[in-house]
């Protein structure tokens, strides 16, 4: 049962408020604050249970930045301090070189030195009209070099797939609103086969399809491509060589992808062969429209590092 203890309102003057008027009304968990004066101010109401989870969330902040007080964050790559840990520093960021447009919007094809992208029409450069299994669209964030090349080899071969949150917001600051304006309905990440899946324990394109797929609003699906041939190692194969090495080595299902319009995420295009044998796989089960978006695009092709 309720205690009251009378204010001077109340009528009794006091006798149990040690003279002071000051009382409370305690009924389970709720709290009635006395009045602040004999003026009659009405009196404020608040629950108990609010009063705890405000202490909670206080209490939930500062153990979040505990770990930034023992381990404050740092660049991936130079470890210097940064305001959040996905962050890199100043002196980094002046590593990434953005991707100037200087190639086929469809395919990836190079344009000669001094030309733009306009070189070549909507419909894609002369590669474009040769194989059908082109996108419908290719945006590439970043050049293959400096501080770009450097998160993408330390993601895939020194176990740290950490890195590609980094990777991830680097590419949406640079690319989201174009890739927000192509609208998919899905982002779908190029697939390892199974057995370098095990190899390498993650998928780094996965990994940053997922990044994009939060930013964008958009559903995930890593169960509609599937990678059905195990492929050499691309590193030291040409152009010609790369496209025949992924003919056949992806398969999509029609339920999934039928229709749709689909945003396929990579992290390195080389040759463009891994993307265009992945359109390929899409188009053949139906896709409706198939936009790439990569982190970076090797500018020239010697040796390059992709292990697709």
């Amino acid at each position: 049962m309720a205690r009251r203890i009378e204010t001077p309102e109340s009528g009794d003057h006091g006798e149990e408020s040690g003279g002071h008027g000051e009382g409370l009304l305690c009924r389970g968990t709720d709290i009635i604050l006395p009045p602040s004066g004999l003026g009659g101010e009405p009196v404020a109401e608040v629950k108990g249970n609010d009063l705890f989870q405000g202490l909670r969330a206080v209490a939930k902040r500062i153990g979040q930045r505990v770990p930034d007080l023992l381990f404050p964050p740092a660049c991936p790559l130079c470890h210097a301090r940064v305001a959040a840990a996905s962050d890199l520093c100043p002196g980094c960021r002046e590593e990434l070189t953005p991707d100037p447009g200087h190639h086929c919007q469809r395919c990836g094809t190079p344009v000669a030195a001094g030309s733009s992208s306009g070189a070549f029409p909507e419909s894609g450069c002369p590669a474009c009209k040769e194989h059908t299994d082109t996108p419908d669209r290719l945006h590439c964030a970043f050049l293959h070099t400096g501080a770009a090349r450097e998160l993408v080899l330390g993601s895939k071969f020194r176990d740290r797939p950490h890195w590609i949150t980094t990777m991830g917001r680097l590419l949406w600051e640079e690319i989201g609103p174009t890739l927000a304006w192509e609208e998919p309905e899905m982002i779908i990440p190029i697939p390892l086969h199974p057995r370098r899946l095990v190899w390498r324990r993650f998928n780094q394109a996965a990994l940053l399809a997922r990044e994009v797929a939060s930013r964008l609003e958009r559903p995930l699906v890593t169960n509609a491509l599937f990678r059905i041939r195990m492929t050499p190692s691309q590193i030291r194969l040409n152009r010609e060589e790369r496209r025949r090495n992924m003919v056949g080595a992806f398969r999509a299902l029609p339920n999934r992808v039928g229709g749709r319009s689909l945003l396929l995420v990579d992290d390195v295009l080389t040759t463009g062969a891994t993307i265009r044998a992945a359109s390929a796989a899409l188009r053949e089960a139906g896709a409706g429209r198939v936009v790439v978006a990569c982190l970076c695009r090797a500018d020239h092709h010697p040796v390059t590092d992709d292990l697709h």
